[in-house]
C-alpha cells in the first residue's frame, strides 16, 4: 500500500513505453511519432503532477532502495555506453574513409 512506489511504477511504465514506441516508430510520419512521444511525456507529467497534489506518505526504505537501484542502473548504462564505444572505436574495418585513384 506504498503509494509513492506505486507512482514510480507507474512512471517506469510510461518511460518504458515511450522508449519502445521511439526505437520502433509505428507511425508513417516521423512527426507523428514525435507527437505520440510528447503525449506519453505529458501524462507523465500529468502523473507526478497528481502525485504532488495528494497527500502520498512514501516509506524511506521504499525512498532509499529505489534510489540505489536507479544510481546503480544509471552507473551500468555509462559503464556498457563507454565500452561499446571504445570497442567500436578500436575494432578495425575493411572499408576506407576515402579512396584515392
Amino acid at each position: 500500500n506504498d503509494i509513492g512506489l506505486q507512482i514510480f511504477v507507474m512512471g517506469i511504465i510510461v518511460a518504458t513505453s515511450v522508449v519502445v514506441q521511439q526505437s520502433l516508430q509505428p507511425w508513417r510520419l516521423a512527426s507523428t511519432n514525435i507527437l505520440d512521444a510528447v503525449m506519453s511525456v505529458i501524462m507523465l507529467m500529468l502523473l507526478f503532477l497528481g502525485a504532488l497534489v495528494s497527500d502520498v506518505t512514501a516509506s524511506m526504505d521504499s525512498i532509499r532502495i529505489l534510489g540505489s537501484l536507479l544510481a546503480g542502473v544509471f552507473v551500468l548504462i555509462v559503464l556498457v555506453g563507454i565500452t561499446v564505444g571504445m570497442y567500436l572505436r578500436f575494432q578495425p574495418t575493411p572499408y576506407y574513409h576515402m579512396f584515392i585513384c
